[in-house]
Parts: structure tokens; C-alpha cells; sequence
């Protein structure tokens, strides 16, 4: 399975040298809402709606300071895409296979891809959780792996999000970024921490040909001239051996963008 990741130039070249993606705290992302359909409030009376917040608001805290997301999406050929987080068509989509990647490992993802694509809705889920959750207590913050019995908490956690951002058919993969040691090593990974534009971000090692394409968008400066094309090609063949390069163009009768092999 391959999924993608939307890019500008400047951290593609990033990910193609550093062989690493960034994990980002959710509470840090462009959508407020986020987590907030995890920990529903149901007061019976005033005390109990003002204890019940109080103890939502911390547990959200502690899975989210814990918890590092990778937002991917299943195609390179999205244009609102491409406009919002590519530098409007200036980026690079990058493709990964996700079993290479640990993506889809399910004793070092908290969430893995499979089980991690968004659900979107109209409606704000607002009711208690309507299966137990079944097997071992999770620790909360500190759960590296998948505890299949308590799915339905960390999809209300983490894959609920209004209807308005289907178009972005995500598909997330969440991590538990606590307990590394000094090196930046747990039982999920190795992150390197970096800070960016204020946010902060967990970079995670990724397995050598985890990298498998990288698509260049309409305006992308590698597609100003052959000479530019082929340099740029042979540095990232350079750094991520086999990585197959491809680029964008406009369909010529309809508004979909096509992809292919130049």
C-alpha cells in the first residue's frame, strides 16, 4: 500500500536526504477541533458537568502531548491538495510504502494505516462510547501498541473530524512519542525532535526504501528546464536509490491533474 504525503519543495528535500517523515502533536494542527469528540462531556447536574470537563481536558492533554500523528492521503492527484499544502503545485508529493515504513505495524503504531483513515462527519459526535472496551487497560499517553479492544476511544481520539475535510481522504498513522530514551529511541521508533515555524516535530527514521515516489507539482522549480529535471533526478536517486520520479501535468478535458512518468 502506498500513501502519500503533500509537501512543499524545501521539505522534500528534507524528507529524501533525512530518510525520515514528521510525527506532529494534534493539538498543534490547522483544525481546532481536533480530540475534542474523544472525551464528550454528559452532565447531570452543574458540579458533575464542571469534573467531568476537568477530567476530559486532562486525559486529552496527556494522549496529546504523548501521541505523534502522520497525516498521509491516498493519491498524489488531488488539486486542492496540491493549492494547500504542496505551495500551491511549487511542492512535491512523496509516496510511501506503508508496511516498509512500520506504518502498518501494529506493536509500534498506537493507530496504524490500516485501521487510521479519517471518518468524517456532519455531526460532532456527542454520546457516550457505545462498546466496552475490552482486554488490558491502556496506559494512557504511553500505549505504543495497537490495543485492538479500545478502538472505538481512540477513533473518537483521533480519526473524527468534520465532513468539510473529506476532500482530503487522510489517512492518519499516530505513534506514542513518550518514553524516548536519550538517543530519541522507544518501542515506536527513533524521532529526532526539531522545531518548526513554532510547532514542534518528531521526526521519525524511516526504513531504508520506505521512499518508493516522489511526484513533482506543475510549478516545481526541478521542471524549468531538462538540465534542472536531470539533476534533480540524479541527486534524489543518490540519496534514496530506486525512489521513482514522476511528475504532474493538467488533463487536457477535464480539471484532474494526471501523474505519470516524464
Amino acid at each position: 500500500m502506498i500513501l502519500y504525503k503533500y509537501m512543499s519543495a524545501e521539505v522534500a528535500r528534507k524528507v529524501l536526504h533525512g530518510n525520515s517523515i514528521a510525527f506532529a502533536i494534534a493539538s498543534e494542527f490547522n483544525d481546532p477541533f481536533e480530540t475534542i469528540a474523544g472525551y464528550p462531556v454528559h452532565p447531570s447536574n452543574p458540579i458533575g458537568e464542571l469534573f467531568d470537563g476537568i477530567r476530559s481536558w486532562g486525559s486529552r492533554h496527556v494522549w496529546t502531548e504523548n501521541s505523534g500523528v502522520l497525516s498521509l492521503t491516498r493519491t498524489a492527484k488531488n488539486p486542492l491538495m496540491w493549492s494547500h499544502y504542496a505551495n500551491e503545485h511549487h511542492g512535491a508529493v512523496i509516496g510511501f510504502d506503508a508496511q516498509l515504513a512500520g506504518f502498518t505495524d501494529e506493536e509500534t503504531c498506537l493507530i496504524p494505516a490500516q485501521h487510521g483513515s479519517i471518518i468524517y462527519t456532519q455531526t460532532r459526535p456527542s454520546t457516550p462510547l457505545t462498546a466496552t472496551p475490552k482486554g488490558d487497560p491502556v496506559n494512557v499517553g504511553h500505549t505504543h501498541h495497537y490495543p485492538v479492544g479500545h478502538h472505538e476511544k481512540l477513533s473518537r481520539l483521533f480519526l473524527h473530524k468534520s465532513m468539510c475535510w473529506a476532500y482530503e481522504e487522510e489517512v492518519r498513522v499516530v505513534k506514542c512519542i513518550a518514553d524516548r530514551d536519550e538517543a530519541g529511541a522507544n518501542a515506536s521508533g527513533h524521532f529526532e525532535v526539531v522545531e518548526a515555524n513554532g510547532r514542534r516535530l518528531y521526526c521519525y527514521r524511516l526504513p531504508a526504501g520506505s521512499i518508493k515516489e516522489i511526484c513533482l507539482g506543475l510549478r516545481h522549480e526541478a521542471l524549468s528546464s531538462h538540465q534542472a529535471f536531470s539533476d534533480y533526478s540524479a541527486t534524489a536517486e543518490q540519496v534514496q536509490p530506486g525512489v521513482k520520479i514522476l511528475t504532474c501535468r493538467m488533463a487536457d478535458k477535464s480539471w484532474d491533474i494526471e501523474v505519470g512518468i516524464p
